[in-house]
């Protein structure tokens, strides 16, 4: 609890902790020490504080305006300028900016043309983020997609998950793009005369993906310092995985036949396509295609990626999406086999297999029929521009469940759709 003297205004009092692992990384230092233990000056002008007390024990409810909010609402009245005719410029520029944000994101920036010739009014294209996002509060894919929202956070890190993930993956994208087939892990457990060869080429990816600058960790010296002297481990983790991917009973001996693949798809009767890329695509012998997905740790479960027909909901997309991608670019070799791997414990979600009856791409079209109401009803909602969210449990494809949804959403406190005050909703 401390204080901040300016020789021009009062004493202002603020709380604050030191005790804890990333301290440094609030300014405190300016504070003293006030030696205060009662906090009853405080809280008798904390708005916040009286307002909840008000819900609680009857209190009459705080002034509506706190006087700052009152002093800064007078600052404003008196710079505005009220000469301008101001009838309707909010809504129609509020309606352009958006119109051109869209514009931007979903077709400009995902065209497989080139940027001169793209037209404004050229089909919208989906990714399996969009969905995720948009399903079911549509505010959240315009705070995350769209205008793309940090979430505010006091913590300070040199490195955080996403990048380890981006990591992980730039060294398997470079390691794959030296082989033409995958070597096969052989009864010993081990790549027999390949082992060498197969761990110095690790090693050497490692290296290349720290210093891509696509990924920036060279900005920070310190923190490609700090990622080249975790190399061993790193390696250890790309080992063990290469050792669930290539064994004879997974994917050992196929052919590497697409790295990191960028791939649209539309149709003729759709005015919209998808867009996404492709981590890794096999096929072996007789022509068969694998599709695969790194996951840094956990993967999707195979009822997430199913859909439940009977009432038409999906809760991943990303199968969905990959298969539809791959088809509608491959009519003639449809995947066979889907796959997710995760990078840091080598366990495998097999989505698709023609092996067994209820994972062959036949099995998977139900899913699929499901996939298509999704897209279709994001087209719709974004073309009206209705970005409203809408209160109905799980009941809907589009309808939050204010407990689940919101309380674990990370824009919860830009958003406020809803909060709860000493147990009320409002």
């Amino acid at each position: 609890y401390g204080k901040f003297n300016s020789e021009n205004s009062e004493t202002t009092f603020y709380s604050y902790s030191e005790n804890t692992f990333n301290g440094f990384a609030i300014p405190h230092n300016f504070l003293l020490n006030s030696g205060r233990t009662r906090f009853d000056e405080l809280d008798n002008s904390d708005f916040i504080k009286n307002e909840r007390l008000s819900y609680i024990e009857g209190k009459p409810l705080p002034e509506k305006l706190t006087e700052r909010q009152i002093s800064q609402f007078f600052n404003w009245k008196d710079t505005a300028d009220y000469k301008a005719n101001r009838s309707g410029t909010f809504s129609e520029n509020y309606n352009a900016v958006l119109q051109n944000k869209l514009t931007e994101v979903l077709k400009e920036k995902r065209s497989n043309r080139e940027p001169s010739a793209t037209s404004a009014d050229g089909p919208f294209f989906i990714t399996q983020s969009d969905l995720k996002n948009f399903f079911p509060c549509p505010r959240r894919w315009l705070f995350k997609n769209l205008f793309r929202i940090k979430s505010d956070t006091l913590e300070t890190s040199l490195f955080n998950p996403r990048d380890a993930g981006n990591l992980y993956h730039k060294i398997l994208e470079l390691f794959m793009g030296q082989l033409d087939v995958l070597p096969v892990l052989e009864a010993d457990e081990t790549f027999g005369d390949r082992e060498k060869d197969v761990l110095s080429l690790i090693d050497r990816c490692i290296k290349n993906a720290v210093f891509s600058p696509e990924l920036h960790f060279c900005d920070s010296p310190l923190l490609t310092d700090a990622l080249l002297s975790q190399t061993g481990s790193i390696k250890q983790t790309i080992f063990s995985f290469l050792r669930k991917l290539c064994s004879a009973k997974t994917f050992g001996g196929w052919k590497v036949t697409a790295i990191e693949k960028k791939l649209w798809s539309s149709s003729e009767d759709k005015d919209y396509g998808l867009y996404g890329k492709l981590d890794l695509v096999l096929s072996d012998v007789n022509g068969r295609i694998a599709v695969l997905d790194y996951k840094t740790s956990s993967v999707p479960t195979i009822k997430a990626c199913n859909a439940d027909v009977e009432n038409q909901m999906l809760e991943d997309f990303q199968c969905a999406a990959y298969v539809s991608l791959w088809n509608g670019n491959n009519e003639n070799t449809g995947v066979d086999f889907m796959s997710f791997f995760s990078i840091k414990d080598g366990k495998q979600t097999e989505i698709l297999t023609p092996d067994k009856s209820d994972k062959t791409s036949e099995a998977y079209e139900p899913t699929l029929g499901v996939f298509n109401r999704y897209t279709d009803l994001f087209t719709e909602k974004v073309k009206e521009k209705s970005f409203e969210p809408k209160r109905g449990g799980k009941k809907e494809i589009d309808s939050i469940d204010v407990l689940s949804d919101c309380s674990a959403c990370e824009y919860k406190t830009t958003c406020r759709y809803t909060y709860t005050v000493a147990g009320h909703d409002l």
